[in-house]
């Protein structure tokens, strides 16, 4: 099973349809950037309501395209932006960053057809 991207979860839930995964993804690309700058932005300015929002946002999201490992990362952000434990979060950002990078080169290789 690959821990990034569960493309055979993914595959499931669009009823096997590759251009449906296909679409889903390429949403999933170029709506996630903004939401990591108001992630990071919410940690950095102490604002726990953004960083709640917005963790549960991308922990959503991830779900929605079997992105394991990253909706676990920002569910753990949301968790600590309950308790406004911004030391934490600040903790995790790199592992976030890291999962996310990964992802997005997974994605991109399989939009590419690589």
């Amino acid at each position: 099973m690959n821990t990034i991207l569960n493309m055979k979860t993914l595959m499931q839930r669009v009823g096997d349809d590759k251009e449906i995964a296909n679409e889903i993804l390429e949403m999933f690309i170029d709506t996630i950037p903004e939401l990591i700058d108001n992630l990071k932005a919410a940690i950095s300015q102490g604002n726990s309501d953004l960083l709640i929002k917005t963790s549960h946002e991308i922990k959503g999201i991830s779900g929605n395209i079997s992105a394991e490992k990253l909706a676990e990362t920002a569910a753990q952000l949301e968790s600590y932006g309950k308790k406004n434990d911004f030391d934490n979060c600040k903790e995790i950002l790199p592992i976030f960053d890291k999962e996310f990078e990964e992802l997005r080169v997974e994605i991109k290789q399989l939009l590419e057809g690589i």
